[in-house]
Parts: structure tokens; C-alpha cells; sequence
């Protein structure tokens, strides 16, 4: 997969692609940026969200309940954070 300059200058977290599609990528956080992961099959029986941030990884089970961590924590405001979702559910194809 390549990856523009700006994301492989910031993406210092290791990610498995063949489970994970790279949803978002947060510049500008304190300590780094964060990573937002979201399965490659969402339809399948477990599904498993993923937020990266200072080396750490931190699992959701839902697109929503990660969105509402970050926008709780400050890292998005909650405009964005209904705008990803609406992104997701394209993704989803619902």
C-alpha cells in the first residue's frame, strides 16, 4: 500500500492490513496523531475498531462509541466526528 509523504511522516504505529482499513489519521494532537482503524469486512461476526495514540491501542466495539471517545478526550469536535460516521455507513454501504 503506498501512502502519501504526509501520513508516512506521521503513521509511526504498526497496522495490519489485511484486517484493518486506515479509516483517519488526526495531525495536530498533543504527542502525536492519532490512528482510527476500521475493519475491512464491517459485516463480519466480530467486528473491532481500533484508535491508536502514543503507542497505545484502545478497542471499540462499535464505529460510534470510538468517535464518541475522541470527541470526550477533545481530539475532534462532534461536527467531524457525524461526519465520519456518515463516511463509515458509506463505506458500509448502508
Amino acid at each position: 500500500m503506498r501512502l502519501n509523504s504526509k501520513l508516512e511522516k506521521n503513521l509511526r504505529s504498526h497496522i495490519d492490513f489485511s484486517s484493518f482499513r486506515l479509516f483517519e489519521l488526526i495531525l495536530g494532537c498533543k504527542g502525536g496523531c492519532i490512528t482510527l482503524l476500521a475493519p475491512r469486512k464491517p459485516h463480519s461476526q466480530n467486528v473491532h475498531f481500533n484508535m491508536q495514540y502514543q503507542g497505545e491501542s484502545y478497542w471499540y466495539g462499535s464505529m460510534e462509541q470510538m468517535l464518541d471517545m475522541c470527541v470526550h478526550n477533545g481530539y475532534i469536535s462532534s461536527f467531524r466526528a457525524k461526519l465520519l460516521i456518515r463516511r463509515y455507513n458509506k463505506f458500509k454501504g448502508e
